[in-house]
């Protein structure tokens, strides 16, 4: 035992709980043979492709030289591989565990740059993308372009118009990808509700890297404790008092008005949680038909179950479950990384 944290020894090689219990599962080897690689002349044109588009907004990134510093190198490497590598190795093995992706149609909201529809397009998936924002779009269409992955992609707000962009279409999911918390509350539930229209039976509606609102520390938008407890007048108040550099000093302007800054903290990010889906699709929480969650996926063996009693987050995700039983305990994780099946 050091610094308060439990480390396991073998040989000269020290291994801590921690990191032990957050290794996700190795994908299977089908998986890996296909994830597909960008050697560094691609990747300088992805970086450049970035910083033509999608870096390219002045109302968030306003400062030239934010790239170099620390903070922006990690951003700028989360853009042009981070995220993808993520979601390869977190959520491209959990939904294949439910719903193969070869073959599979599905419609991602708020795809972004593309970093996740690379990972489930190199796998076979049939995979549309629909984001508001023009200039993610034009790095969508180039990323896959380096990574010789084929996507379809539109343009359009998902909140109002996804029974006019997908009809006459079919998909097997729907899937937010780090998307939910960027909603306002009524985005959020039309989206939900769209969404849930739009499938059939047997069909999965997928939400990851939702942060949980009922988690004690916001790890996506302020990186501090008991700020997704905070109402939003507070929470605005509070931002000069955070730590993350491009956020502490957000809401410091207080010329705009109230509903146009509460509109800006939701395109932050704000916590999501059962509620959501509760209210969004009428039906008691205890009924959401949750067929799988993430981190039950990555902890499947015995030794992480096992282990995994002894860490803080599991004994906080345990103690907020034990408020509410009746609940699936996907919904009490940090983050929420579930798959609803529609009956």
């Amino acid at each position: 035992m050091s610094n308060g944290k439990a480390n396991l020894v073998f040989g000269d090689t020290i291994i801590t709980l921690r990191s032990l219990l957050t290794a996700p599962a190795a994908p299977p080897n089908a998986l890996k043979k296909k994830m597909r690689q960008l050697g560094p002349e691609a990747q300088k044109q992805l970086v450049d492709t970035l910083k033509e588009t999608f870096f390219n907004d002045p109302g968030w990134y306003r400062d030239s030289k934010f790239f170099d510093t620390e903070p922006g190198k990690k951003d700028l490497y989360d853009h042009v591989v981070g995220r993808t590598k993520n979601f390869r190795t977190y959520v491209v093995p959990w939904i294949d565990s439910f719903l193969k992706l070869a073959g599979s149609r599905i419609l991602e909201i708020g795809c972004g740059t593309g970093a996740s529809t690379v990972a489930m397009a190199e796998q076979g998936a049939i995979v549309t993308g629909i984001d508001i924002n023009p200039q993610a779009l034009a790095a969508a269409r180039d990323r896959c372009a380096l990574y010789g992955v084929e996507a379809s992609f539109v343009q359009g707000n998902a909140s109002t118009e996804l029974p006019t962009i997908t009809r006459h279409r079919q998909y097997d999911a729907v899937i937010f990808f780090a998307v939910m918390e960027h909603l306002t509350w009524k985005e959020r539930l039309a989206c939900i509700r769209a969404a849930w229209e739009l499938l059939g039976s047997s069909q999965f509606l997928i939400v990851v890297e939702a942060p949980n609102r009922l988690w004690h520390t916001d790890f996506h938008t302020s990186f501090e404790p008991f700020f997704l407890w905070l109402p939003d007048e507070i929470a605005m108040d509070y931002s000069r008092f955070t730590h993350r550099e491009m956020f502490k000093d957000a809401f410091r302007d207080r010329s705009e008005d109230e509903p146009t800054r509460k509109e800006r903290l939701a395109r932050w990010g704000r916590g999501v949680s059962y509620h959501d889906f509760e209210i969004a699709l009428d039906m008691p929480a205890s009924e959401l038909p949750v067929a799988s969650a993430m981190w039950d996926f990555h902890r499947s063996s015995l030794l992480k179950r096992t282990a995994s009693h002894f860490t803080k987050r599991r004994r906080f995700s345990q103690i907020l479950h034990s408020l509410k039983p009746s609940v699936h305990l996907g919904f009490f994780n940090p983050s929420i990384d579930i798959a609803l099946c529609k009956p």
